[in-house]
């Protein structure tokens, strides 16, 4: 199954949690977007910005099995639930899965809320504009039409910050 992951963190060390998520998802990360910093969206006020990207991932696990996976991957990174949007260590949710639709009191896939997140559909269209172009055609319009790269005319508070790799080998 091709799955797409969507990756936030605002607290500590935002760059290392996101890196760890990917070395836990291991060799089935078969795409990295570049990261992008944002503002956070609802919750509380006086919250650091985000710093968000998304994984192409392929396995076999079902959809159940990938959100158990990532649920324990939050949890390792120190993730305490608590408050709605609220600051968090790492954030991951499953966006969208290659030719599957889940709708149950834990997943609803495509991610009910994708559509209208610039964080999700700017990195998302780095790796496979055809599904940013479903998942929202306004945000994924808006993207290429204003620049090829994310500026602040297509979705203000939105900042592409570069690779990981990039980052990571220069911090």
């Amino acid at each position: 199954m091709l799955y797409y992951l969507a990756l936030g963190s605002n607290l500590g060390k935002r760059m290392d949690f996101l890196a760890g998520a990917v070395n836990a998802l291991g060799d089935e990360v078969t795409k990295i977007s570049n990261v992008y910093e944002t503002e956070p969206v609802g919750g509380p006020t006086n919250q650091y910005p985000y710093l968000n990207l998304v994984l192409q991932v392929e396995t076999d696990s079902g959809p159940f099995a990938m959100l158990r996976r990532v649920s324990s991957i939050e949890t390792d990174s120190g993730r305490v639930r608590g408050v709605v949007n609220g600051p968090r260590t790492l954030d991951i949710d499953i966006v969208f899965i290659e030719g599957v639709r889940v709708r149950s009191k834990d997943l609803i896939v495509p991610h009910p809320r994708a559509f209208e997140r610039g964080f999700v559909i700017a990195p998302l269209a780095d790796l496979s504009p055809s599904v940013a172009l479903r998942l929202s055609p306004s945000l994924f319009r808006a993207i290429n039409r204003e620049t090829p790269r994310i500026g602040s005319k297509a979705l203000p508070g939105v900042v592409d910050v570069g690779s990981l790799d990039e980052i990571i080998n220069t911090v």
